[in-house]
């Protein structure tokens, strides 16, 4: 699983806090919240033009599991970004198979522009001409390539989370108001 897939995976629960904080800003005093501020809330959320982004997770393998996690920074808009995560306990996993790996951290750091993907981790380097520490991906050569178009694999429109708070503008009736948490220092309603 390449670091963008993660990231794009993740993406949409993102999105969901920043929905729940602009929902808390609308401050509802009842116990029901309007379809129309959950609307509002999309819509404005919508109209930013990039976001800041963490992960954290696990891989389940082996009878165990594997902790990774990231951050990043994704303009969706302009299909561009920079994601960096921590696969050291991943590439543990892998026993050796993905070639020399350093101590300490393993980081998969990852630039993306369009459909051109540039990637750095420790493991590349033997793929990589001597002295070079960045892979270039060209998505849709590597598509063409192999047949398939990968516009059509992403499940959030080229990794646009602003596309799953579309699906919440189609909320009709009531909306419940179940309580209010902090979360990562915002104040949210739920």
């Amino acid at each position: 699983m390449t670091v963008r897939r993660i990231a794009l995976r993740l993406a949409a629960p993102a999105a969901a806090v920043v929905v729940a904080a602009a929902l808390a800003a609308c401050g509802s005093g009842g116990s029901t919240v309007s379809a129309r501020l959950v609307s509002d809330a999309v819509t404005a959320t919508s109209g930013s033009t990039g976001f800041r982004m963490s992960l954290s997770g696990s891989v389940g393998a082996l009878g165990s599991r594997f902790p990774l996690s990231g951050s990043g920074v994704i303009d969706p808009r302009g299909r561009r970004g920079a994601i960096s995560v921590d696969m050291s306990s991943v590439a543990a996993l892998a026993g050796g198979q993905l070639g020399a790996v350093p101590k300490g951290p393993i980081r998969v750091d990852e630039i993306f522009l369009g459909p051109v993907a540039y990637m750095r981790a420790p493991f590349y380097s033997r793929l990589l001409p001597k002295g070079k520490t960045w892979l270039k991906l060209d998505l849709r050569s590597f598509g063409r390539a192999l047949g398939v178009d990968l516009n059509q694999l992403s499940q959030f429109g080229g990794g646009d989370p602003r596309q799953a708070l579309d699906q919440l503008r189609a909320v009709s009736g009531d909306v419940k108001k179940l309580g209010r948490e902090t979360v990562r220092g915002v104040q949210t309603t739920h």
